[in-house]
């Protein structure tokens, strides 16, 4: 069952409002499923901003929530005008990464610890961490 009902990603406000408050009660980013993933896969791109130029894609970043972006992989994998970053604790999603996706060990306890290419480098970013996770 998705957390969200909403089929317009022009709706995207109320859409990441709604899942953001059910994560944090009921579900953590580990239990989406393939449907809802997808979703939030067309609403996340809906809500990105056009690009500057074709020489600067836009760039989505994915806070604590790997289905998330491995979602937005199946959806817009392909894409060379969007590059997507997951920031991380758990390693084992490194393996996602390839060209126009990247994986960035983060730690939410560290939270200024980024790379300084990633500074003010995105577009979008969605967050979703585990609630036993919360700083």
């Amino acid at each position: 069952m998705a957390c969200c009902a909403w089929t317009d990603p022009s709706d995207w406000q109320k859409v990441l409002e709604h899942c953001i408050r059910l994560s944090l009660t009921t579900q953590s980013q580990f239990w989406y499923n393939d449907e809802f993933a997808q979703h939030l896969a067309h609403v996340l791109e809906a809500a990105l901003p056009p690009s500057a130029s074709p020489d600067h894609p836009r760039r989505i970043a994915f806070l604590c929530c790997p289905t998330a972006f491995v979602g937005f992989q199946q959806a817009h994998g392909d894409r060379t005008d969007i590059e997507s970053v997951l920031l991380e604790f758990d390693d084992r999603f490194e393996t996602l990464s390839r060209e126009r996706a990247r994986y960035v060990r983060y730690d939410l306890h560290r939270p200024t610890e980024v790379p300084p290419d990633l500074h003010g480098s995105f577009d979008l970013a969605i967050a979703d961490p585990r609630a036993d996770d919360a700083v």
